[in-house]
Protein backbone atom coordinates (compact mmCIF):
# COMPACT_ATOMS: atom_id res chain seq x y z
CA UNK A 1 0.00 0.00 0.00
CA UNK A 2 1.48 3.56 -1.08
CA UNK A 3 0.64 6.76 -0.03
CA UNK A 4 1.26 10.10 -0.97
CA UNK A 5 -0.79 13.42 -0.28
CA UNK A 6 -0.91 16.69 -1.82
CA UNK A 7 1.68 18.63 -2.94
CA UNK A 8 1.62 22.08 -1.88
CA UNK A 9 3.77 25.18 -0.70
CA UNK A 10 2.61 25.62 2.34
CA UNK A 11 5.47 24.75 4.39
CA UNK A 12 7.59 27.21 2.82
CA UNK A 13 5.17 29.70 3.29
CA UNK A 14 4.84 28.84 6.76
CA UNK A 15 8.87 29.58 6.93
CA UNK A 16 8.57 32.54 4.91
CA UNK A 17 6.03 34.43 7.34
CA UNK A 18 8.76 33.57 10.10
CA UNK A 19 11.65 34.34 8.63
CA UNK A 20 13.77 37.13 10.07
CA UNK A 21 14.30 39.25 7.05
CA UNK A 22 10.82 38.81 6.20
CA UNK A 23 9.11 39.68 9.46
CA UNK A 24 11.39 42.76 9.64
CA UNK A 25 10.48 43.96 6.12
CA UNK A 26 13.92 44.14 4.53
CA UNK A 27 12.75 42.03 1.46
CA UNK A 28 13.77 42.83 -2.27
CA UNK A 29 12.53 40.40 -5.46
CA UNK A 30 15.65 38.60 -5.09
CA UNK A 31 14.56 37.61 -1.38
CA UNK A 32 13.77 33.98 -2.20
CA UNK A 33 17.11 33.01 -3.95
CA UNK A 34 19.10 35.24 -1.73
CA UNK A 35 17.28 33.44 1.64
CA UNK A 36 17.12 29.89 -0.01
CA UNK A 37 20.28 29.67 -2.18
CA UNK A 38 19.96 26.08 -2.39
CA UNK A 39 16.34 25.97 -2.60
CA UNK A 40 13.84 25.31 0.09
CA UNK A 41 14.47 21.96 2.01
CA UNK A 42 11.39 22.21 3.75
CA UNK A 43 11.79 20.55 7.87
CA UNK A 44 14.14 18.23 8.63
CA UNK A 45 12.31 16.15 10.71
CA UNK A 46 14.39 14.14 13.28
CA UNK A 47 14.83 10.51 13.86
CA UNK A 48 11.77 10.48 16.77
CA UNK A 49 9.82 12.71 14.80
CA UNK A 50 10.36 10.82 11.64
CA UNK A 51 9.45 7.14 13.66
CA UNK A 52 6.04 9.13 15.10
CA UNK A 53 5.33 9.71 11.65
CA UNK A 54 5.98 6.22 10.21
CA UNK A 55 3.82 4.69 13.23
CA UNK A 56 0.88 6.87 12.47
CA UNK A 57 0.89 5.72 8.57
CA UNK A 58 1.17 2.19 9.75
CA UNK A 59 -1.95 2.58 12.65
CA UNK A 60 -3.78 4.60 9.31
CA UNK A 61 -3.31 1.55 6.96
CA UNK A 62 -4.54 -1.10 10.13
CA UNK A 63 -7.97 0.96 10.76
CA UNK A 64 -8.40 1.42 6.69
CA UNK A 65 -8.14 -2.92 6.63
CA UNK A 66 -10.02 -3.30 9.78
CA UNK A 67 -12.68 -0.93 8.23
CA UNK A 68 -12.43 -2.57 4.84
CA UNK A 69 -13.87 -5.98 6.54
CA UNK A 70 -16.68 -4.30 8.11
CA UNK A 71 -18.43 -3.16 4.90
CA UNK A 72 -22.26 -4.67 5.61
CA UNK A 73 -22.74 -4.06 2.00
CA UNK A 74 -19.93 -5.53 0.72
CA UNK A 75 -19.32 -9.41 0.96
CA UNK A 76 -17.82 -9.91 4.23
CA UNK A 77 -14.17 -11.22 3.76
CA UNK A 78 -13.80 -15.00 5.38
CA UNK A 79 -11.57 -15.54 8.60
CA UNK A 80 -10.63 -13.56 11.54
CA UNK A 81 -8.71 -10.15 10.95
CA UNK A 82 -5.22 -11.26 11.93
CA UNK A 83 -3.83 -10.25 15.48
CA UNK A 84 -1.05 -8.14 14.67
CA UNK A 85 0.47 -6.80 11.19
CA UNK A 86 3.63 -6.08 10.17
CA UNK A 87 5.13 -3.54 8.06
CA UNK A 88 8.03 -2.30 6.12
CA UNK A 89 7.74 1.46 6.00
CA UNK A 90 9.89 3.61 4.81
CA UNK A 91 9.94 7.43 4.45
CA UNK A 92 12.74 9.16 2.06
CA UNK A 93 15.30 7.29 2.85
CA UNK A 94 14.72 6.54 6.36
CA UNK A 95 12.98 2.67 6.80
CA UNK A 96 11.36 1.17 9.73
CA UNK A 97 9.71 -2.57 10.17
CA UNK A 98 6.96 -2.14 12.59
CA UNK A 99 3.78 -4.26 13.74
CA UNK A 100 1.17 -2.72 14.47
CA UNK A 101 -1.50 -4.76 16.95
CA UNK A 102 -5.01 -3.65 17.20
CA UNK A 103 -6.90 -3.70 20.74
CA UNK A 104 -9.43 -2.86 22.56
CA UNK A 105 -9.68 -1.03 26.01
CA UNK A 106 -12.67 0.06 27.85
CA UNK A 107 -14.49 -0.09 24.59
CA UNK A 108 -12.35 2.45 22.92
CA UNK A 109 -9.86 0.66 19.77
CA UNK A 110 -6.68 1.12 20.50
CA UNK A 111 -2.67 0.34 18.48
CA UNK A 112 0.10 -0.93 20.18
CA UNK A 113 2.90 0.08 17.87
CA UNK A 114 6.13 -1.75 18.08
CA UNK A 115 9.20 -1.58 16.20
CA UNK A 116 11.53 -4.39 15.13
CA UNK A 117 14.96 -5.34 13.04
CA UNK A 118 14.32 -7.79 10.52
CA UNK A 119 17.16 -10.38 10.39
CA UNK A 120 18.26 -11.78 7.03
CA UNK A 121 20.04 -15.03 6.63
CA UNK A 122 21.55 -16.38 3.77
CA UNK A 123 21.99 -19.39 2.56
CA UNK A 124 23.84 -21.44 -0.10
Amino acid sequence: MFYKGVTNNISLLRDIITEKRFVSGDITTKYLPQVYPEGFKGKQLKDTERESLVALAACVAVKSALRDRSFKQQQQVKGNAPKDYRFEVKLNDFKRHMRVTPTEKNGVKQFEVGFFEIDVFLFL
